[in-house]
């Protein structure tokens, strides 16, 4: 299943969410839906997640935040147009 709909910087980055998703998940849940993992995706993930300890705080907030408004905004814009009287 892939996302076409999403910003194309989100798109992009949507293989690494994918391994930190499966990576997350304990292992039968993990095999239970399909997800594979080896030695080699372990390390990208640690690596991942160091890169990310020391990237994330300084990041700054407002980029941060921005996928979080992104679907924020774009739920608000769906339940607008349910509420909508047809």
């Amino acid at each position: 299943m892939w996302n076409n709909e999403g910003p194309l910087w989100m798109r992009a980055n949507l293989p690494l969410i994918r391994l930190l998703t499966a990576e997350w998940l304990p292992p039968n849940m993990r095999d239970a839906y399909g997800l594979k993992t080896s030695r080699g995706r372990r390390v990208v993930y640690r690596g991942l997640m160091a890169i990310g300890k020391v990237v994330y705080p300084m990041t700054p907030k407002f980029i941060r935040q921005f996928p979080m408004r992104y679907y924020l905004k774009d739920m608000r814009k769906r339940m607008a147009a349910v509420e909508a009287p047809a």
